[in-house]
């Protein structure tokens, strides 16, 4: 039996210089394709099918994130 699982992606991006401007736009642009919801700026939810469903969308919003936003992932991993 499959149950419904949400995924929500919470974030905060600089935006001071146009570049990362853009690459923001470009990240919620993809998630919105891919299915997510806008719960609240920078928050957003998908709804999934079961748990290989969640590993699997985690998974391409996370190498997603990685080619458009690769500065913001590096800061992130730095810190860590």
């Amino acid at each position: 039996m499959n149950k419904f699982m949400r995924i929500v992606v919470f974030f905060d991006l600089p935006v001071v210089t146009a570049k990362e401007k853009k690459a923001a736009a470009k990240f919620r642009k993809f998630l919105i394709k891919d299915g997510y919801n806008m719960m609240q700026w920078s928050v957003y939810s998908r709804i999934c099918n079961g748990t290989d469903s969640v590993a699997m969308a985690a998974a391409q919003t996370y190498a997603s994130a990685e080619q458009i936003l690769p500065v913001a992932i590096r800061e992130v991993d730095r810190r860590e």
